[in-house]
């Protein structure tokens, strides 16, 4: 399975909280926010609020938390992905509705959590600590939706490198990533997030006859999202430069090669 090999907070906007909006005059819910993975709602002093829970489009409840009296901040995790484990935390995405109980009222509010996800940037890697690093791909996605997400493995077709042309995995709760955090992997809304691949499809092998000459290859690369969501797009890699420094196998990276997008 090909997965993320990297994807640091340094790649990414800041993680603040994403505000969406409060309630009305006299609401226990004062705002809702969401820190990465985080649904955060915040609650007026004395709120009497015993449970809240998060009820999903087709009326099963999601979560439900307890606040303390003297709290006046909740957080239910609604996007949580575990790093090396198959359990994990994301919503189905669609109207939700959060329904609160303080002694026998109860307060009801709808919230629409739905990713918008699109890869708006592809270039290839920038140093690396192995020697065909500079060969793997990073993906910029951004997400323009209502809740947070994030891209779990990225595959490639047709590549240069035939090795780098497998399935995308189908555990979306598990991304490779090369040891950062679970917060590191999670796209909030507003927010954008740069993955490195694992495989390196612009490797090339000695017995290739690729000169690093101007030589073109296209390919396709596919992105997985934890909601389900393949995103897909056609690339053209230039070969340019001087055949970089080989591995014991005889391969190599083009040190000048460039990545463009084919499709919008």
């Amino acid at each position: 399975m090909v997965g993320l090999a990297g994807c640091s907070r340094s790649q990414a906007d800041p993680a603040s909280p994403t505000d969406i909006g409060g309630g009305e005059p006299g609401s226990v819910f004062q705002s809702l926010s969401f820190d990465l993975g985080d649904l955060v709602i915040g609650l007026p002093e004395d709120h009497g609020v015993s449970q809240i829970s998060l009820v999903e489009p087709d009326g099963t409840v999601f979560k439900t938390v307890r606040p303390d009296f003297a709290a006046t901040t909740v957080r239910i995790a609604v996007a949580d992905p575990e790093i090396g484990d198959s359990d994990y935390v994301h919503y189905t995405p669609g109207v939700h509705e959060l329904v609160a109980k303080a002694g026998n009222q109860t307060e009801r509010r709808s919230i629409d959590l739905h990713p918008e996800v699109a890869i708006t940037g592809i270039r290839l890697n920038e140093g690396g600590d192995r020697l065909l690093d500079s060969g793997k791909v990073v993906v910029r996605i951004e997400n323009t939706g209502t809740a947070p997400t994030w891209a779990h493995d990225i595959a490639f077709e047709g590549a240069p490198d035939w090795t780098a042309d497998t399935p995308l995995s189908d555990f979306p709760g598990i991304p490779f990533m090369g040891g950062v955090s679970a917060d590191s992997a999670v796209i909030s809304p507003g927010g954008r997030q740069e993955y490195v691949s694992n495989a390196a499809p612009a490797v090339f092998d000695k017995e290739a006859s690729v000169e690093c000459a101007g030589e073109k290859f296209e390919f396709k690369i596919n992105v997985g999202i934890a909601t389900g969501e393949i995103l897909s797009t056609s690339v053209r890699l230039t070969a340019e430069g001087n055949p970089g420094p080989e591995t014991t196998g005889g391969r190599f990276v083009c040190d000048s090669s460039r990545i463009e997008v084919l499709d919008g």
